[in-house]
């Protein structure tokens, strides 16, 4: 499937909110680039205990955290690592919760309009159809459309995006 007939099959307010999941999915890989930028610190003070002395970041840390010893620090790192982390983290949940919600919306449209497609060609038609096959299209196969292609066409199209920055 070509991506004009992949956009052009949207509706027009699903093609603006498309533009928003796309967006979701670069701010998800800077989150995931953020959480593994944290944990930095975190490792060049296991490699090197004597690293606030040699990186320049880590020393201005120490010194404006203003701490003596330096297993004290490294707690202190390791806390607000671990902030840093758990709130990326809160934050990515909610991303992927409203990319969720908005393929799950896709589904529910395309299924909506295939049963209305369906209801309209009458009462023959819809006797002469099985039952499981008709479930079939109305649900498994949009679900499958909206779950596998959309899902990651949008997920493709946000890595190009950062792809090309």
């Amino acid at each position: 499937m070509k991506i004009k007939q992949v956009i052009a099959l949207l509706p027009e307010n699903y093609r603006r909110r498309g533009l928003w999941v796309t967006a979701s999915v670069v701010l998800r890989a800077l989150l995931n680039f953020a959480g593994l930028t944290a944990l930095i610190p975190l490792l060049i003070l296991v490699i090197d205990p004597q690293g606030i002395k040699n990186y320049q970041a880590l020393e201005k840390i120490y010194l404006l955290l203003n701490i003596q010893y330096h297993s004290l620090f490294f707690t202190v790192l390791c806390v607000l690592v671990l902030i840093v982390i758990v709130l990326k983290n809160l934050i990515s949940i909610r991303i992927g919760a409203f990319q969720v919600k908005y393929v799950n919306s896709l589904f529910c449209h395309f299924s909506e309009k295939l049963y209305n497609a369906y209801f309209k060609r009458g009462l023959f038609f819809i006797k002469n159809e099985h039952t499981t096959s008709m479930a079939h299209k109305i649900n498994g196969v949009c679900y499958v459309f909206a779950h596998s292609v959309l899902s990651l066409f949008f997920t493709v199209s946000g890595e190009t995006v950062l792809l090309m920055f």
